[in-house]
């Protein structure tokens, strides 16, 4: 049986897209943000994103259930602590939230099947959605 801590995490796959800087991937040395509830992630430097101080984040967890409840929990921070939030709609289908976290600044982010994508400080919303859309069909060819 392989060694499942020797497995680099999921999100590696998903991170290699257009506008992220694969120089820089690697896993945060702790929980994503240092907060409690948003376990460790796949990062890299997105200038994709519109700023070199742009950053992607994937976080895998073992069902899209518990993607959800990692989403959830960050949301609940966000309402309470940050500025902006709102949650919303591409579409019609995929649901997404934004807005400004206040130790990582403008954040827009969704749970997509079994993982959450993070774009942290993009110039603008549209260019973290385009950043998460191009991980989540990433997700989808994987399949």
């Amino acid at each position: 049986m392989p060694d499942r801590r020797a497995q680099k995490p999921e999100g590696f796959k998903y991170i290699d897209i257009p506008g992220v800087d694969m120089d820089t991937v690697a896993v945060t040395p702790g929980n994503t943000f240092s907060m409690q509830d948003l376990p460790p992630s796949v990062t890299a430097s997105a200038p994709g994103g519109g700023s070199l101080a742009t950053d992607l984040f994937i976080i895998t967890r073992s069902s899209p259930k518990e993607a959800e409840k990692v989403a959830r929990n960050y949301v609940a921070f966000l309402r309470l602590l940050g500025e902006n939030f709102e949650e919303y709609r591409r579409d019609g289908r995929q649901r997404f939230y934004r807005g400004v976290d206040p130790a990582q600044g403008r954040v827009v982010f969704t749970a997509y099947k079994k993982t959450v994508i993070i774009a942290a400080r993009p110039d603008g919303y549209p260019k973290g959605e385009a950043l998460i859309e191009a991980v989540m069909r990433k997700i989808d060819e994987d399949r």
